[in-house]
């Protein structure tokens, strides 16, 4: 990506007027059409304070058992953030995200100091 090249879409309203939008998404994701036949799930929105591992798990395992496609992965994810998880997604880099492991990492990195440690005392002193 060239610093400061931006990917933004004109999104149509309904006055026939378009709007500019800005994404961290790169150009193949912004042109990602979801197929019509695609059944939208309900998911438990985060914001970035509270289990986040358990929502990454939940968005996985339901992106995985109705079978959607990686790019539907990534367009998605932003739909399940909320409060200061949200705002943290929009700062994202123009451009920046490519696909869902990136956007995951992202996620989980930024947010990492408020995950629960996953082991016990003895653990961490090695």
């Amino acid at each position: 990506m060239l610093p400061g090249y931006h990917f933004s879409q004109q999104i149509p309203t309904q006055d026939c007027l378009s709007l500019s939008v800005t994404s961290p998404f790169v150009k193949e994701l912004l042109e990602y059409q979801i197929p019509n036949t695609t059944k939208l799930p309900h998911l438990k929105t985060n914001n970035g304070t509270t289990e986040l591992d358990s929502h990454i798990d939940m968005y996985e395992w339901t992106m995985t058992s109705l079978k959607l496609d990686g790019q539907f992965w990534s367009t998605y994810f932003p739909t399940t953030l909320e409060s200061n998880a949200g705002t943290w997604f929009k700062t994202l880099s123009a451009g920046s995200i490519s696909n869902f492991s990136q956007l995951k990492y992202l996620f989980l990195t930024n947010f990492m100091q408020l995950r629960k440690y996953k082991g016990d005392c003895h653990s961490i002193n090695g």
